[in-house]
């Protein structure tokens, strides 16, 4: 397993755990373009057209060959808050292996396609291990998984592939997780990096660890990295 630690940025914010130093102010350029170079950007007119082009853009991911680098993603703007409500109506009904991450100001959606089986079948193996220890541990009652729940941030949300919620010290149903599980196969790596930044920075330190799981089918590995906040001295 590879740690990497993440700099927050230098403004300390009131609401911050202590030991962090945290900004209000993130950057949703970086979370718009960072890993997503050279995907086209969609014009957002209406639920059929979503669907349309979903699937079209999934038939293209199954059929393409192992020497095509196709990214996993598609990039819808403008999306209302209310159209996100329709979208994510129709995606829990037929594209359930959607997930989302919406910029709230500039009224993107950025989708990406979990295609392959063994996102999903990676994602809850690991999970199981995680909550074996649980139980051995004891806990069972104090620590809930959230699934794919999705988050909102002060300008953007977003949905992990699993996360886990202590019951006692957060005890509301969207009260953020402190474990998150992000899985990637097609994206880069700074992809996959950047969706563990927006945990850790969107939370404001109230989620702890993001572990994000590289998948190559091709070399049969997963490498595992654990995306923490730096702890530096509260000045």
């Amino acid at each position: 397993m590879v740690t990497t630690s993440v700099q927050p940025p230098s403004a300390p914010a009131a609401s911050a755990p202590e030991g962090l130093q945290l900004s209000g102010q993130l950057d949703m350029h970086y979370f718009l373009t960072e890993g997503l170079e050279g995907i086209d950007h969609h014009m957002y007119k209406d639920i059929r057209s979503f669907k349309t082009a979903v699937d079209t853009y999934y038939k293209a991911l199954r059929s393409a060959k192992s020497d095509e680098h196709l990214t996993p993603y598609l990039i819808f703007s403008p999306v209302t808050a209310k159209q996100l409500e329709r979208i994510d109506h129709e995606r829990n009904l037929h594209h359930k292996k959607l997930r989302i991450l919406y910029l709230n100001k500039p009224q993107v959606l950025i989708v990406k396609m979990t295609i392959s089986p063994f996102h999903d079948m990676v994602v809850w193996e690991f999970l199981m291990v995680i909550w074996e220890k649980i139980i051995a541990m004891g806990l069972t009652n104090d620590i809930i998984t959230m699934g794919r729940t999705t988050y909102e941030g002060e300008e953007s949300a977003k949905e992990a592939d699993a996360s886990l919620r202590p019951l006692r010290t957060r005890p509301d149903l969207y009260d953020w997780p402190t474990l998150v599980i992000e899985c990637g196969g097609y994206e880069t790596p700074r992809r996959l990096a950047a969706d563990g930044r927006w945990w850790l920075h969107s939370s404001s330190g109230a989620v702890k660890v993001v572990l994000l799981l590289f998948i190559s089918t091709k070399a049969k590995t997963i490498r595992i990295e654990q995306c923490e906040l730096d702890r530096v001295e509260n000045p």
